[in-house]
């Protein structure tokens, strides 16, 4: 499946994209994720499937 860019997300699209992102960078588990924001496990990983990755952090210049 092509991945849309993030403007031609749908406002539903943009809230997981929202979420993903948050749940890549804490602690937790998908479901331990969900169950701390009230969302759908199963729309969770739906919608990580579906959504563009974020562009790789861009590196600074190495010492």
């Amino acid at each position: 499946m092509a991945q849309k860019p993030l403007k031609s997300l749908s406002r539903r699209g943009r809230f997981w994209h929202k979420h993903v992102p948050q749940w890549q960078r804490s602690a937790m588990t998908q479901i331990q994720y969900c169950q701390e924001h009230d969302l759908s496990v199963a729309a969770f990983r739906w919608w990580r499937r579906r959504l563009p990755p974020d562009p790789p952090a861009l590196e600074g210049p190495k010492p």
